[in-house]
């Protein structure tokens, strides 16, 4: 998460009430810098995780995460969710 998408998402524009997005609505965190900062961890250009902004549904590991990843992870989302 860097500190202009932090900056968004914390002064205005409310991404957690799903206005204009249709049911379901899931925060993924789509690989390693969106989980933990990835190699980027320490920059002085990131703030931190995503989920230290936005509440996360789904975390998909990886650098990037396989696409056959990425599908499996939203799938058993799905599942959860039924």
């Amino acid at each position: 998460m860097d500190f202009q998408f932090a900056a968004v998402t914390r002064t205005g524009v409310d991404l957690t009430d799903g206005q204009g997005a249709a049911e379901p609505k899931w925060v993924v965190a789509l690989g390693d810098c969106a989980i933990n900062c990835g190699v980027f961890a320490g920059s002085p250009a990131v703030v931190g995780p995503l989920a230290d902004v936005l509440p996360v549904d789904l975390h998909v590991p990886g650098c990037p995460p396989p696409p056959i990843e990425i599908v499996k992870a939203l799938l058993a989302l799905m599942e959860t969710q039924k």
